[in-house]
């Protein structure tokens, strides 16, 4: 079965995934709906913007060292802090990948958005949970022991914390 632009643009619509293309000078030529949510704007936000609007003036000088590796043919993976129209700062992790005509040279690049503001978040709540519980344990002068049944011998214990 051959698959059409309608197919196509379907999948692409409901991946669950921010999607676009933004050409060698960084302006967005594509964003699915996905991708507009991620960077907060309204339907048809993006394209025609460029992605010095949402990043720090140091994360644009990266994103553009990235775009020459890309321009190489080399997929890349990076973590950007963006900020969305409404100034809400949002933690996005891209898997961009060259488009590269034999003709023209490097034409932009496709990339996968993925906004992981949230879980980023639940880590740091995480590591400062373990950092008071730490904390909690130094001036109490106790510990936690921990044994497992089925990993360990009938008499043996892991300690954890001090």
């Amino acid at each position: 079965m051959k698959f059409n632009e309608e197919r196509y643009r379907t999948i692409v619509d409901n991946v669950g995934e921010g999607i676009g293309f933004v050409n060698a000078k960084e302006q967005f030529e594509f964003a699915n709906s996905d991708t507009e949510k991620i960077f907060g704007v309204l339907p048809g936000g993006l394209v025609g913007t460029s992605l010095d609007m949402f990043v720090s003036p140091e994360q644009y000088i990266q994103i553009q060292k990235e775009t020459e590796i890309r321009g190489r043919g080399k997929k890349v993976f990076m973590k950007l802090i963006s900020f969305d129209q409404m100034v809400k700062k949002r933690t996005i992790t891209i898997t961009a990948v060259a488009k590269i005509d034999k003709e023209r040279g490097f034409m932009g690049t496709y990339g996968v958005f993925r906004d992981i503001t949230e879980r980023k978040h639940l880590e740091e709540e995480q590591r400062l949970i373990k950092s008071r519980l730490d904390l909690a344990l130094q001036s109490s002068m106790m510990g936690i022991w921990q044994y497992n049944i089925i990993e360990t011998n009938a008499f043996s214990t892991t300690r954890y914390a001090l």
